[in-house]
C-alpha cells in the first residue's frame, strides 16, 4: 500500500463520525480504553465497579515485580475516571465504601464520589445505613443538607445499594414501583430542605439588617453623648 494513502486511511479511522451523542459515547469509550491500558485494568480488577490499582508516587502503574517503598494506591471506575487521590494503602470497596490510609497513617472512609470521612463519624454511619435502607434519606436532619458534598455522597450510596440488589437478584416484583416512589420521596425531601434553607437565609438576612440598624443607633447615641460632653466642657 502507498505510504501516503496508508496515512490517509489511518487518519480517517481516527475520525469520529455520527451525531453529537454518538460522538460523545465514542470519545468516552476511547478515553476508557486508554485509561484501562495505562493502569492495567482488567475485568477481574473491579470490585463494586471500582478497580484498586498500585501506582508510584508519580501515578505510574506498578506491577508485582516492582520492588520499592514508592508504592501507593488509586481507584479507577468503569468510565476510566481516576479518583484524584493517592493513598498509602486502600482496601477494596465494600457496600459502597472503602477504608483508606492517608499520608501519615491517618485512616479515613472513602466513598465513590471521592469524598473522605472520619471512620467513626455520624456521616459514615448514615452512609452505611442508606446503602441498605435508602428510605432513611427522608429522615435526615436538616443540618446535613447544608453540606452539599455529603448529600451527593448519600445519593451515591443509595444508587450503589440499589445496584447491589440488582446484582444479587433481590429486587422483588414491585422493584420499579419501589424505585419510582423512592425517587419521589427523595425529591420531596430535597425540595423541603431547600425551602427551609431559603426561609432560614431570608431570616438571617433580616437579622443582619436588624442588627446593623441597632448597631447604627447605638453608635449614634454614643456620638450624641460624646458631643454633649464636648459641649459641656467647652463652657467651663
Amino acid at each position: 500500500m502507498n505510504a501516503f494513502l496508508g496515512k490517509i486511511i489511518t487518519g480517517v479511522k481516527e475520525k469520529l463520525f455520527g451525531d453529537k451523542e454518538t460522538i460523545e459515547q465514542k470519545r468516552a469509550e476511547r478515553f476508557k480504553e486508554r485509561q484501562f491500558k495505562k493502569y492495567g485494568v482488567r475485568e477481574e480488577s473491579f470490585i463494586e465497579d471500582m478497580a484498586r490499582i498500585p501506582v508510584s508516587s508519580k501515578g505510574k502503574r506498578i506491577y508485582t515485580s516492582y520492588n520499592s517503598a514508592d508504592w501507593y494506591w488509586v481507584f479507577v471506575n468503569r468510565k476510566g475516571e481516576v479518583l484524584p487521590m493517592i493513598f498509602e494503602y486502600a482496601n477494596a470497596f465494600k457496600d459502597g465504601l472503602a477504608l483508606v490510609e492517608l499520608k501519615g497513617g491517618k485512616g479515613r472512609i472513602l466513598d465513590k464520589t471521592g469524598a473522605l470521612w472520619h471512620q467513626d463519624s455520624q456521616e459514615v454511619k448514615i452512609l452505611k445505613r442508606l446503602y441498605t435502607a435508602p428510605s432513611e434519606f427522608k429522615r435526615l436532619a436538616t443540618k446535613y443538607f447544608k453540606d452539599e458534598k455529603f448529600i451527593a455522597s448519600c445519593l451515591c450510596q443509595i444508587e450503589n445499594g440499589l445496584n447491589a440488589k440488582i446484582e444479587a437478584g433481590k429486587t422483588g416484583k414491585n422493584f420499579y414501583e419501589y424505585v419510582s416512589n423512592l425517587k419521589k420521596g427523595i425529591k420531596e425531601k430535597l425540595a423541603q430542605e431547600r425551602e427551609k434553607a431559603k426561609i432560614l437565609k431570608e431570616k438571617e438576612e433580616l437579622i443582619k439588617v436588624r442588627d446593623a440598624i441597632i448597631a447604627q443607633n447605638i453608635a449614634a447615641q454614643k456620638e450624641e453623648k460624646k458631643e454633649y460632653i464636648r459641649k459641656e466642657f467647652r463652657e467651663i
